[in-house]
């Protein structure tokens, strides 16, 4: 089992960068574990359209409506919106993950993404955080 109280290797990325968790469900127990300081950059971005595609799967496209309801204290914006704000930005996820429609968007979309480091003292399954660029159009 991971260790939730090690230095985690994403709290030590540069603090500029807002940070996407492709997982729904990381998203979350990011939300509830992190600092606030960190949550102020982390973000569940949305696309009902890219989650059917990619991964087949819109597990988490209501989202959004539980930020109403209950205490979600980072960020849940459109994909679309996201990416008109953030030409760069970190990503901690999987490519191979059902679910993490994310990254497969990126790349074929020609995205620039690149593995920083595995981060294996977070309990996630998705333990990889890249870097993301995306071109100006």
């Amino acid at each position: 089992m991971r260790n939730r109280s090690a230095q985690s290797a994403i709290d030590a990325l540069p603090r500029d960068l807002p940070v996407v968790a492709a997982s729904g469900i990381a998203f979350l127990e990011m939300d509830h574990y992190k600092p606030k300081d960190f949550l102020s950059r982390l973000y569940y971005l949305t696309d009902r359209k890219s989650a059917i595609k990619y991964a087949n799967c819109t597990m988490f496209e209501g989202l959004p409506v539980l930020t109403e309801y209950f205490l979600i204290r980072a960020h849940v914006m459109p994909y679309s919106d996201f990416v008109a704000e953030h030409r760069q930005f970190l990503v901690f996820g999987n490519v191979g993950f059902l679910e993490d429609w994310l990254l497969r968007k990126l790349l074929a979309e020609g995205a620039s993404v690149r593995h920083v480091k595995d981060d294996y003292t977070m309990p996630y399954r998705d333990a990889s955080i890249y870097e993301v660029s995306i071109k100006e159009r």
